[in-house]
């Protein structure tokens, strides 16, 4: 077994596609459009990975500007996190920051951090 792809929805696919290819080197493979299931895509890969970002037609917002711990982040259902693994992740803290990316902690242990991506999907950095 292997896993093929994660999909996200998000509210706004040019920002959320932006967002992953300029801050963890994803680059957008395709776009579609489903009108039988209301949403508007993008497929992006890198390395070996696959994001699917979806667009929903009429989306429903949680407010996930409320999240400001990862306790809290780690008590919702649904998708809990994805790990994204970087080269440099004291960088990559220091460039989501400058951005105003929501970062729910701290470098742990030199090791990894967790933010949320512009809709609220949560993320875990991992230093490669």
């Amino acid at each position: 077994m292997s896993l093929l792809h994660i999909g996200i929805s998000v509210l706004d696919l040019d920002r959320a596609v932006n967002w992953y290819c300029r801050n963890f080197g994803f680059a957008e493979q395709k776009r579609f459009k489903k009108q039988g299931f209301e949403i508007s895509g993008a497929v992006l890969t890198n390395k070996n990975n696959t994001l699917e970002l979806l667009e929903p037609f009429y989306p429903v917002q949680e407010n996930h500007k409320d999240v400001k711990d990862l306790t809290s982040l780690l008590r919702r259902t649904g998708l809990n996190h994805i790990a994204i693994q970087v080269d440099d992740l004291k960088k990559t803290y220091n460039t989501l920051q400058e951005q105003d990316t929501l970062l729910i902690t701290d470098i742990i242990s030199d090791r990894f951090f967790f933010c949320l991506d512009p809709d609220g999907t949560p993320l875990e950095v991992k230093q490669k």
